[in-house]
């Protein structure tokens, strides 16, 4: 039974995430992803617009795609996954971005470029 306190750490917030988002309990979906932005960083970005995406956390995952593309370059020397690039490449037209710099972002991470 969540009690509005959660002891998270990095092995566990996903899964927690995961349990949280599945039944609902909608403050212990704000802790895990309160958590998870405060980790955030070039390495996990990725990995971490997937599991929102997982998640169906649609305000996280555009949070995290935002910071992506904005800082892209900062993440462009990090090899990721094609769904990682497809959902950048996907979204970023919602959020107008060039067809150039999504395509330059895109063939970076894969090693195209």
């Amino acid at each position: 039974m969540y009690t509005g306190v959660a002891h998270l750490d990095a092995t566990s917030v996903l899964s927690v995430l995961y349990a949280a988002s599945k039944y609902s309990v909608s403050g212990l979906c704000r802790a895990c992803i309160d958590y998870v932005e405060e980790k955030l960083d070039v390495e996990n970005a990725c990995a971490v617009m997937e599991q929102a995406h997982l998640f169906e956390e649609l305000d996280f995952r555009s949070r995290v795609l935002e910071l992506i593309l904005r800082k892209g370059e900062r993440y462009w020397h990090v090899r990721t996954s094609l769904s990682c690039v497809t959902i950048v490449w996907s979204a970023s037209s919602v959020l107008t971005v060039s067809y150039a710099k999504r395509n330059k972002c895109g063939m970076l991470w894969t090693g195209e470029l």
